[in-house]
């Protein structure tokens, strides 16, 4: 989904247009809703990728919307509100969605994502806003 995802110089703000993988959604106590975000970039690592890194081919990538090849970071997550601010393209038609992930993809990244909070939270990446817990900057 094309987003604002945060950068590490300003985790709180909205950052530059990128495309993010949606983890999950859900709703907030003040109301609204969040959105739990990965980072993705085109720009490939060689093997063997970090923990937590899953590269998609261009034949996968294609599949789920994308036109080239490109690395998914579970360890590198934002969780930020579902607004225009931090997605742009909300009130277009598409809403931003680049394509959609199978149902066993959606649980596998999810599952790959809580367990390495699980095993190695240090490992964890924590942008925007709305993490439990964090002081506004």
């Amino acid at each position: 989904m094309w987003c604002k995802f945060p950068i590490r110089e300003n985790p709180d703000k909205p950052g530059l247009e990128h495309a993010a993988y949606v983890l999950q959604v859900s709703g907030v106590p003040a109301g609204g809703y969040a959105a739990l975000m990965a980072y993705t970039t085109s720009q490939l690592l060689p093997d063997p990728l970090p923990v937590g890194v899953r590269r998609f081919d261009v034949l996968e990538a294609r599949q789920l919307g994308h036109k080239k090849a490109f690395l998914l970071y579970s360890g590198r997550l934002a969780l930020v509100p579902v607004n225009s601010d931090y997605f742009p393209h909300l009130e277009t038609p598409t809403h931003g969605i680049i394509g959609h992930a199978p149902i066993a993809l959606r649980a596998s990244l999810k599952d790959a994502a809580i367990e390495l909070t699980r095993r190695r939270p240090e490992a964890i990446e924590r942008l925007g806003p709305l993490w439990p817990g964090k002081q506004p900057r």
